[in-house]
């Protein structure tokens, strides 16, 4: 008990004779362990975002791409189709909605200046699986698909630069040779931050308008929407085995799932949620990517 006494009036007495060294130091203890709270925090923070981000776009959703699509050499027939994503919904009853779309780099002219656009070919069950908010005006409707409607959604920026303050609504945006009548701003649900094939600047029109215009039946990606996130594993199987069977062996398919995303999230999640720790040595690992 003496000992710990005589320690005590020791440190005390260090303290005294070297302040500006005590309160330096203490100093720097309080910033240290506010900014590992911080860093947690903020880390923490963004890990449940980004899994917010990552539950919004849909855990049941499935998607497939041709492997070098567009390619010099690579024959038609690889080409996903119309009727891959129709043949999709008719064989799988696990298979809610399907959707295919179809890009290519357009221009608009705004204040005498060309304005780069991504403009998508869409299918009429695109808003449902992507989850689109229509801010203004409607989506396509069955007749839109059917009669080649000249008729397009723009993004809140695409109608800004456009139209600035006026109401987009009926009016009409010039790309190329072609003049589209607007019938709907959207946005995406869920951002996925230039990932998928929507981009700040997009312009969607029905995907049968962009086949009349091209004369090729082709998707870049095809999407499936499954009824239950259990379901996801085994319409990813089917889907690979469908494709395969209708086009030659020789064609490779990318067939994606957010299921895969969303458990390295988790995991990453689970743990940063650990008490802090000293630093260990971590084996580097490739995530995957989105569409």
């Amino acid at each position: 008990m003496m000992a710990v006494r005589e320690t005590f009036s020791v440190a005390i007495d260090a303290l005294r004779a070297n302040k500006l060294r005590a309160i330096l130091t203490s100093l720097g203890v309080i910033i240290g362990s506010a900014a590992i709270v911080l860093v947690v925090t903020v880390a923490l923070t963004s890990q449940k975002f980004v899994i917010g981000q990552i539950e919004g776009i849909g855990s049941n959703l499935v998607w497939v791409e041709l492997i070098n699509a567009g390619s010099q050499g690579q024959p038609l027939n690889y080409e996903l189709t119309i009727d891959d994503m129709n043949a999709v919904k008719a064989t799988m009853p696990s298979v809610t909605e399907v959707a295919g779309t179809r890009e290519l780099p357009m221009s608009v002219v705004v204040s005498g200046r060309e304005r780069p656009v991504n403009l998508i070919g869409v299918t009429e069950g695109y808003q449902a699986i992507r989850r689109l908010i229509i801010l203004r005006g409607r989506y396509f409707d069955a007749s839109d698909m059917e009669d080649r409607s000249k008729v397009c959604l723009i993004t809140k920026q695409v109608a800004e630069r456009v139209f600035g303050f006026d109401n987009p609504l009926g009016g009409t945006i010039r790309m190329g040779e072609l003049s589209f009548t607007v019938i709907g701003v959207f946005r995406e649900r869920v951002s996925t931050f230039g990932l998928s094939e929507i981009k700040d600047e997009s312009v969607i029109i029905p995907l049968t308008l962009m086949k009349y215009y091209t004369g090729v039946d082709v998707l870049r990606v095809l999407y499936a929407q499954v009824d239950h996130p259990e379901n996801v594993p085994s319409v990813e199987r089917q889907l690979a085995r469908l494709l395969h069977s209708r086009h030659p062996a020789a064609a490779e398919y990318d067939v994606q799932t957010l299921a895969a995303i969303l458990s390295a999230a988790k995991n990453i999640s689970r743990k940063h949620s650990r008490p802090f720790s000293a630093p260990q040595k971590i084996s580097p690992w490739r995530s995957p990517s989105f569409c």
